[in-house]
């Protein structure tokens, strides 16, 4: 083997698993070098911080090993102040870092704000930090520190292509109440302001954060070579653009000193999307001051970006009315946005302007989200007007948000299915429903899907306990692929009726590749959740995460019973002698299925 030319041998190498790898460094010096140089520590993982201190005694043994390490991941790892500061030294080569604490529940850090209150002297860090200027790619989630602005102080990262951040950790209140706003605008603020030293940036991702136009400006202004902005739930600041005001024609925003803001638009961008969060220090109000100030950002956006896909959404609860002096901007933002696929309705409800504004655009209408916040007859004036449009043939993908809305009875389906009929919707093979959808409604909604649907999403559906048993027999075959079911079980609701509503789907479907259920049971009944796929030949992946469930028994796997996985098993046959706990039991004929199970509790 040694004889093969070496780039055949790494091939092979990478190839092999990890603790294979540990024996084969054994084999001969060549391998060593092979394996230790281009496999072993190009690429390395951690989730535990037990096993990161180790790793770092070994570096700290071996300094050629890390300097072959060209991507770092660390997740749920509780470091150190020194060992932070000490992992540029460990892998001077680093190039892709993905580095990610877990972000603690409100309550927690609402009692105890972890985050570092008198960081090392500036000097201390940035001699440290420099010496990862070669980083190409970085997603971070931290709580401690603000490690990516004290990262982008100390070096010109001119390699750096992507950034990825989450201020999620920093929220110290719920959303973005008040304390959280205080602490974190000067955060975001300092990151925007040193942003400059990436300059090559193409890609940036922020999520949680809170901007105003001077952060936009300054932003674009830094990064000239910027190609794609995501700000995800993002909450707005008038800030510093208080003053600035509305031009006369109402289709620029000038500043203090009375000048255009955009004067330059952001040429390079080619993709933009902003899905702001919907809260009372967001956009939920919408009144007075910061209704102005929603307005000058709808103005700004519509100057700034030409040709890009811009995406506008929208997160929580309710979505905005319609808004006559948001109207003229979100116009001029559609018609912009000449290579734009989708449209949010979240900013701007669906009316019949909206629809002529979309089908001005040189590219054909894929999806479309739709948003109603009222009554079913708000929804379905907003359906029709869809369906009527010329755009309806080429959507492919269709939302329809209205978690206020209660789907009970199968009359309240058919309001929403008699505007998704394919002489409207020719092409129609994605759809979200993400209402609440009582089990009551079922049959219905299954026996009028579009016959081209391949994927469903049911977002929320409801189980009560005083709800009456049903008789639902399963539906003609329809021809979905892959299903997603979203189930909230109130108090009260028993696995049986969980059972029942399952069989129904399931029996329903059995062309599904692809299955996922979530959500929650509060049942205090004690037996097994049955998920049976015994029709389903052309299956593929099942993901589970549901709220409530004690354990996994799998009593048919590929037509062979009694096949035990030791993991959830061993916990079943210790803990639950006489089966009295909620579990679950996954059964299914189809081979090579892949399972995504969310950890079930370790305590009894």
């Amino acid at each position: 083997m040694n004889t093969l030319p070496t780039q055949i041998l790494i091939t092979i190498f990478l190839h092999v698993k990890k603790n294979d790898r540990l024996q084969c460094i054994l084999v001969c010096k060549k391998w060593f070098t092979l394996i230790t140089e281009n496999v072993l520590y190009e690429n390395l993982q951690f989730r535990n911080i037990d096993i990161f201190d180790k790793a770092i005694d070994l570096f700290d043994k071996q300094p050629a090993f890390g300097s072959h390490v060209e991507s770092l991941t660390i997740q749920s790892c509780d470091i150190d102040m020194m060992s932070v500061f000490s992992m540029p030294r460990y892998f001077p080569n680093l190039k892709f870092l993905d580095w990610k604490e877990d972000i603690r529940p409100t309550e927690e850090r609402l009692r105890n704000d972890l985050s570092t209150k008198e960081l090392p002297r500036s000097l201390v860090y940035q001699r440290e930090l420099r010496k990862w200027n070669q980083l190409e790619s970085i997603d971070v989630r931290l709580e401690k520190l603000p490690f990516l602005t004290m990262l982008l102080e100390s070096s010109s990262l001119d390699s750096l292509t992507s950034v990825k951040i989450s201020f999620k950790p920093w929220h110290v209140d719920d959303r973005f109440g008040s304390e959280t706003m205080i602490k974190l605008r000067p955060i975001v603020k300092s990151l925007i302001s040193n942003i400059k030293s990436a300059p090559s940036l193409e890609l940036l991702v922020m999520k949680c954060a809170v901007l105003d136009l001077s952060d936009m400006e300054e932003l674009h202004a830094s990064v000239p070579k910027l190609k794609s902005l995501d700000l995800f739930c993002t909450a707005i600041s008038g800030g510093a653009t208080d003053d600035w005001l509305i031009s006369t024609n109402k289709k620029s925003v000038l500043d203090n000193n009375g000048m255009a803001v955009t004067p330059n638009t952001a040429s390079t961008v080619t993709e933009l999307s902003i899905t702001f969060y919907n809260t009372i220090s967001g956009i939920h109000s919408i009144q007075g001051d910061l209704k102005y100030t929603m307005k000058k950002w709808l103005i700004y956006l519509g100057c700034k970006y030409n040709d890009a896909e811009i995406n506008l959404k929208g997160r929580g609860i309710p979505c905005l009315p319609e808004i006559s002096n948001f109207y003229e901007p979100m116009v001029t933002i559609i018609r912009k946005g000449t290579n734009s696929t989708r449209y949010h309705a979240f900013l701007y409800p669906i009316t019949k302007s909206i629809m002529n504004a979309i089908g001005d655009r040189k590219v054909e209408l894929k999806s479309l989200h739709i948003y109603s916040s009222g009554t079913i007859q708000a929804l379905q004036k907003q359906l029709n007007i869809v369906k009527l449009s010329r755009q309806a043939k080429t959507i492919t993908g269709l939302e329809i948000n209205s978690r206020c809305l209660l789907l009970k009875e199968s009359l309240a389906w058919s309001v929403i299915s008699n505007n998704l009929s394919v002489d409207y919707f020719q092409s129609l093979s994605i759809l979200s429903v993400n209402c609440t959808i009582h089990h009551c409604a079922l049959t219905a909604l299954f026996q009028t899907l579009p016959p081209l649907l391949q994927t469903l999403f049911l977002r929320s559906i409801i189980l009560k306990g005083d709800d009456k048993a049903l008789l639902m027999m399963p539906t003609e075959k329809c021809k979905i692929n892959s299903l997603y079911l979203g189930f909230s079980c109130k108090p009260g609701s028993t696995i049986h009726q969980m059972n029942y509503v399952l069989e129904f789907i399931l029996q329903s479907c059995p062309s599904l590749t692809d299955f996922t259920l979530h959500g929650q049971t509060w049942s205090s009944d004690n037996s097994m959740l049955k998920l049976w796929f015994f029709d389903h030949n052309e299956l593929k992946k099942i993901t589970i995460n549901f709220n409530g469930i004690q354990y996994y028994t799998f009593s048919l796997i590929e037509e062979k019973r009694g096949l035990r996985w030791a993991n959830y098993d061993n916990l079943a046959d210790s803990s639950d002698l006489t089966v009295e706990k909620i579990h679950m039991d996954i059964s299914w004929r189809s081979k090579y299925v892949k399972l995504d199970l969310a950890k079930v509790p370790q305590k009894w």
